[in-house]
């Protein structure tokens, strides 16, 4: 049995901060600049940030409001990623698009005390470990719930919603998928399989992210190896390895022919188009950017500069954690993400439990994710105040890096 608090209207934070996450993904999702050109979107763009700012300056609000100072853990997966943004913030002063790189890398900071904040609501919610976890999931569950609905109205409203198709087209959703999935992983392992299961499933199954589904499986294996499970390992990663090869051969026979979930084989064989934006920012960072610039980069978000005149007016980014920090933060922006993928799993390697592991699920997918997209420690995500707020849950229990 959960053992929750209820508290008083002027203590319900957690509410607060759960509405203003659903609002400001909704807004942004209408807001946001549906053309999608490198070098354009800035009007959307500035919309989408100043509902962000506007949104977490009321998570500060509930923090400043509060009236017991709850134990904050200042851990290094926190730590790395305010210091990022701050070092996100300092490439304004060289950025190609200071503006951008100003707001954006504000904006980010701004998430990762959001997700301090969406941690301490929970805490202030409930008494037990346990019970915490349960909320946050709950709280993920409820936001990708909206995030999907919000989805099938951006959609439904630009005239891209076919109801004779909908269940396989479907309502493409990205990171929702990954939360989806690591809810329904986190249902599974306690062996409740109720309506929250279905609605996880579902979900994940009407978002039809192909990469958000790789990279959740690809996360399994790596738990997987994390916990032991060498042999199961070794056998799953050749299945997927020798399954890969016979999918892309089979794409390959039937290019010209083939539609899968509303996208040709072409589409499958490209990335749907990241590969040539992945050659591009290769090419472009080798030979275009000086020393210093391999090294900074050309300012944080600042990577469509680059890319402009290219002929990938089809996205606004690098499609990828990895390049959009090697073109906007350079090598250093590199070091940072890959010090911020591997802490957490070094740090919690040795620790079992299903909390733990839902973490850890849900961190490893979150990277798979970003890396064909760019979602994870690079342009402001949602998905750092989910994964943030759950590894600090954690760290509560543990007692550890704790400070009043």
């Amino acid at each position: 049995m959960m053992d929750v608090v209820r508290k008083g209207r002027k203590e319900r934070y957690l509410e607060i901060v759960l509405s203003s996450l659903v609002l400001a993904y909704f807004l942004n999702k209408l807001l946001f600049n549906p053309a999608g050109q490198v070098s354009g979107g800035f009007s959307g763009n500035i919309f989408l940030v100043l509902n962000g700012v506007v949104t977490l300056s009321l998570f500060l609000w509930i923090y400043l409001q509060k009236k017991h100072l709850t134990m904050i853990p200042v851990a290094p997966f926190l730590t790395i990623i305010l210091a990022f943004h701050v070092y996100a913030l300092l490439s304004t002063s060289y950025s190609k698009i200071p503006v951008i790189s100003f707001y954006q890398s504000i904006a980010g900071f701004l998430y990762g005390i959001a997700g301090v904040i969406f941690a301490e609501s929970i805490i202030l919610k409930t008494n037990s470990y346990q019970s915490r976890v349960f909320l946050w999931v709950k709280c993920s569950v409820l936001f990708s719930v909206a995030a999907l609905a919000s989805n099938a109205i951006y959609f439904a409203v630009r005239g891209q919603l076919d109801l004779n198709s909908f269940f396989i087209v479907g309502i493409p959703s990205d990171f929702v998928v990954v939360i989806f999935l690591t809810c329904a992983f986190y249902n599974i392992r306690r062996r409740v399989y109720g309506v929250e299961l279905i609605v996880c499933l579902l979900g994940a199954f009407l978002g039809k992210s192909f990469s958000s589904l790789a990279a959740f499986l690809v996360a399994l294996l790596f738990l997987a190896a994390l916990r032991g499970k060498i042999i199961a390992f070794i056998i799953t990663l050749g299945g997927v390895l020798w399954g890969g090869v016979l999918f892309i051969n089979y794409l390959k026979s039937m290019v010209g022919t083939l539609i899968i979930n509303g996208k040709s084989a072409e589409a499958y064989l490209s990335g749907s188009g990241r590969f040539d934006v992945y050659a591009n920012c290769w090419s472009v960072y080798t030979e275009e950017f000086s020393r210093m610039e391999q090294l900074f980069g050309r300012g944080f978000m600042a990577e469509r500069y680059s890319l402009d005149g290219r002929g990938l007016t089809w996205t606004i980014d690098a499609h990828s954690t990895f390049f959009q920090n090697l073109l906007g933060l350079g090598v250093l922006g590199v070091g940072f993400l890959l010090v911020f993928y591997v802490v957490p799993v070094i740090q919690f390697r040795n620790i079992r439990g299903i909390e733990v592991d839902t973490f850890l699920v849900f961190h490893l997918a979150s990277i798979g994710f970003g890396l064909t997209s760019s979602q994870y420690l690079s342009r402001p995500s949602f998905l750092i105040i989910f994964s943030l707020s759950l590894y600090l849950l954690i760290c509560v229990q543990l007692k550890k890096y704790l400070v009043k």
